[in-house]
């Protein structure tokens, strides 16, 4: 998991003030080329911030129309010894869908997490009955993890990429291969159970059936939309200047 660290500016700074210089083949000296320097390495920052700032959780919301299925009577456990994350409980709504939800179905989240909180693999498994059958109704990939830094708590939030399902959920979620779409997942341990610590080197689990998740369609983080658009019209502006 990429936590947010304090960034070094100096040693960055000399990064990008080097890595201008090289891409234009000269050398920061003159008035000019200062006034330029900074703008190119404000943009590039920005835009690194964008990708790279986040804190122990991901920050995520689903907007008040993605689709949205929620699940229920979640057990979740963690064991350290295998690095295993699960989360298996019951789909029991779908909101904001184009078909509705007529019938319960299983709900599978698995990972991979390192002793460090890193993830490494993952998948994702909606079942439920839409008008039919009970069927595969969303399968997805993780690739991205959040959750909350020492002592710990109970939500951990997932980022994953769609790879299948029914057709016409798959496409209320942006379609194959969309990307970014959003897990926030609460252990609940309240209610009993081995609480997260913080740290990924011992076993939790919560009473078996507590837990609760919302697994929505892509929403950008409004904070990163803004570093880019900032980051790019630095970048954008001092481009226009050099010619």
């Amino acid at each position: 998991m990429a936590h947010c660290h304090a960034n070094r500016l100096d040693l960055e700074g000399k990064f990008w003030l080097d890595l201008w210089s090289r891409s234009t083949g000269r050398v920061c000296v003159s008035e000019e080329d200062t006034m330029r320097c900074p703008r190119c390495i404000l943009g590039a920052l920005l835009l690194l911030a964008s990708s790279q700032s986040q804190a122990g959780t991901l920050g995520l919301a689903p907007s008040a129309n993605a689709p949205d299925f929620g699940a229920d009577f979640l057990n979740v456990t963690y064991v350290a010894s295998n690095d295993t994350f699960q989360a298996t409980g019951f789909i029991t709504d779908y909101a904001n869908g184009t078909v509705p939800l007529v019938g319960l179905g299983a709900y599978t989240l698995s990972a991979t997490i390192t002793d460090d909180g890193l993830l490494t693999a993952g998948t994702l498994l909606v079942e439920g009955d839409v008008g039919q059958r009970t069927e595969t109704l969303l399968t997805g990939t993780l690739n991205a993890f959040g959750f909350v830094d020492p002592p710990g708590g109970s939500v951990f939030e997932f980022l994953f990429t769609i790879t299948g399902g029914n057709p016409t959920v798959v496409q209320d979620f942006g379609g194959t291969n969309a990307a970014n779409c959003g897990i926030i997942l609460d252990a609940w341990f309240v209610n009993g159970g081995t609480a997260f610590s913080g740290s990924w080197s011992n076993d939790f689990n919560n009473d078996g059936f507590s837990g609760l998740s919302d697994t929505f369609a892509a929403v950008p983080e409004p904070s990163s939309i803004l570093l880019v658009l900032l980051g790019g019209v630095c970048c954008a502006a001092w481009l226009r200047r050099r010619r």
